[in-house]
C-alpha cells in the first residue's frame, strides 16, 4: 500500500523539485476530494449536491461521485450517471417544476418550501419525538423538497447518514413496549441496546413491522424454553404461563414476588428445568420448584417465618429421635 502525506510532507517533497514539476497538495493522491462546487453551473451544482446527499442509497449516484473526485473529472459522464439513476428519473420532472417556480415565483416557491418544512418536522417529531429533529434533519428535509423526495427516500436518507437527533416519541414508545413483550417471554436479556436501535430505524422506515419483532420474539422463547413451547404458540406469554413460580419463589424466601424477574438466578433454572429421570425439559411441578428453591437458598429461606418454623420442627424432630425430649 502507498504511503500517504501529510500536507506539510507533500510540500517538503515537492520542494525539492524544480518549481515547473511541483504539485499542489490539493492535486496529490492523498488530498480531501474538492467537492465545493466551485466554477460549477448551477444545474451541475444541484446535481452535486443531489449526488453527496445520496450517493449512499443509489448506485449511479456513488459512480457521479467517484466520476466527480477524481482528478481529471469528466462532467458529461457525470451528469449521464446523475440522470441515469432511479432517484433522478423519478423525481426530476417534479423537481423541474419547483425549480421553474422559485425562478419565477420566489414569493411562491419560499410558501410551498415553508409549508413542506413544517409539515416534515410535524410527521419525524410525531414519530420520533422533538429532540430528533436538528438543524442536519432539517438541511435533509430542505434537500428532499428541491429534488422532490418522497418520504420513504428522505427517511432513508436521514437514517443513512445518522442525522437523527435522540429518538423518541411513537417509535421508542413502541420500542418500549416490545422491550417489555420480551421481558414477558423471558427473553430480555437475548437482545441488545444495538439490536433496538435498528428495529426502531426500521420501524420509521417501515421496513419492519411490530408483528414482525413480536413474532420474532416468540420464537426466541420457543427455542429457549421448550416446555413452554406450546403456550408460547397459542400467544400465552411466560408471564401467563410461569408468573406462579415468581410468587411460590418470592413465598419461600420472603420476596415480594413483584421484585423478581425471569432472569433471576433464583427462578431461571426453573424455566429449564429438566426431568430427573429422562433428561428433557419439562415444567416443574409445585413441589419441585418448592423443594428446589429451599435447597438452593437455603440461607434465604431459614430467615422467613416458614423457614424458622421449619428448621425448629426439624430441631423437634432430631432431639426426639436422640430420646432427648
Amino acid at each position: 500500500m502507498a504511503k500517504k502525506y501529510t500536507r506539510a510532507e507533500w510540500a517538503r517533497i515537492q520542494s525539492k523539485l524544480p518549481e515547473e514539476d511541483r504539485v499542489p497538495y490539493e492535486q496529490s493522491p492523498d488530498a480531501a476530494p474538492d467537492v465545493s462546487g466551485q466554477g460549477l453551473d448551477e444545474e451541475s451544482a444541484s446535481l452535486l449536491a443531489l449526488v453527496i446527499a445520496l450517493r449512499g442509497i443509489d448506485e449511479n449516484l456513488r459512480l457521479a461521485y467517484e466520476e466527480y473526485i477524481k482528478p481529471q473529472k469528466n462532467m458529461a459522464e457525470f451528469r449521464r450517471l446523475v440522470k441515469a439513476s432511479i432517484l433522478f428519473t423519478n423525481y426530476d420532472k417534479t423537481a423541474r417544476a419547483r425549480k421553474i417556480i422559485e425562478q419565477e415565483q420566489p414569493g411562491v416557491w419560499k410558501q410551498q418550501k415553508d409549508r413542506y418544512v413544517t409539515e416534515q418536522k410535524k410527521r419525524i417529531i410525531g414519530a420520533l419525538g422533538s429532540k430528533a429533529w436538528t438543524p442536519d434533519v432539517q438541511k435533509q428535509v430542505e434537500l428532499a423538497f428541491e429534488f422532490a423526495l418522497d418520504d420513504d427516500v428522505l427517511d432513508k436518507l436521514i437514517v443513512e447518514f445518522g442525522k437523527l437527533g435522540t429518538v423518541s416519541g411513537a417509535q421508542a414508545t413502541t420500542i418500549e413496549d416490545l422491550q417489555s413483550f420480551a421481558n414477558s417471554y423471558g427473553v430480555s436479556s437475548l437482545y441488545t441496546d444495538k439490536y433496538w436501535e435498528t428495529q426502531k430505524q426500521g420501524l420509521f422506515l417501515g421496513t419492519i413491522t411490530e408483528q414482525e419483532i413480536k413474532d420474532d420474539i416468540k420464537q426466541k422463547a420457543i427455542e429457549a424454553y421448550p416446555a413452554w413451547a406450546e403456550g408460547f404458540s397459542k400467544g400465552k406469554s411466560l408471564d401467563t404461563q410461569a408468573g406462579w413460580i415468581l410468587s411460590l419463589v418470592g413465598k419461600q424466601l420472603g420476596i415480594d414476588p413483584n421484585a423478581l424477574t425471569f432472569n433471576d438466578p433464583r427462578v431461571e433454572p426453573f424455566l429449564s428445568y429438566k426431568d430427573p429421570k429422562t433428561g428433557l425439559q419439562v415444567i416443574p411441578s409445585i413441589l419441585d420448584v418448592r423443594t428446589e428453591t429451599r435447597r438452593n437458598n437455603f440461607n434465604e429461606f431459614a430467615k422467613t417465618p416458614e423457614g424458622t418454623s421449619y428448621i425448629d420442627g426439624l430441631t423437634v424432630k432430631m432431639l426426639q429421635d436422640m430420646g432427648l425430649m
